[in-house]
């Protein structure tokens, strides 16, 4: 599986997850939120890295970080499905490569959509995680 591929499918999986993530306390909904913006944020960051033809420096470090640290941060709300997302996350980390590995033409900018997509789905994942009642 290719790095936005496997992005896009933690940011897929996740959002079908919300409603398990919003039952959280109130504290915890906050946390994995933030976690989830974040996370948002890197991914639209190295989207735009490299629509400008640029290497995105720094964010596979990021992206480890966050596979590192999912587990922890919403583990307890999804159960082992966690350790999988975790798994991808870790797997995809190397996003400083894409720029070397994307396509040209059409199959470029769908990987860039993509991306692009993954980002809004963590973005609107913490967004519903957020406003959970």
């Amino acid at each position: 599986m290719l790095i936005v591929e496997m992005i896009l499918s933690v940011a897929t999986k996740l959002s079908g997850l919300k409603d398990s993530l919003a039952k959280a306390r109130r504290d915890r909904r906050d946390r994995i939120a933030m976690y989830l913006e974040e996370l948002s944020d890197t991914v639209y960051a190295v989207a735009a890295s490299l629509r400008a033809d640029q290497v995105p420096h720094g964010k596979c470090q990021e992206m480890m970080l966050y596979a590192d640290t999912l587990q922890t941060t919403i583990g307890d709300e999804i159960g082992e499905t966690a350790a999988e997302l975790a798994d991808k996350l870790r797997r995809a980390h190397e996003v400083e490569m894409l720029l070397s590995e994307l396509g040209t033409g059409e199959e470029r900018e769908r990987q860039l959509a993509d991306l692009e997509r993954a980002a809004a789905l963590f973005k609107s994942t913490s967004v519903s995680v957020k406003a959970a009642a």
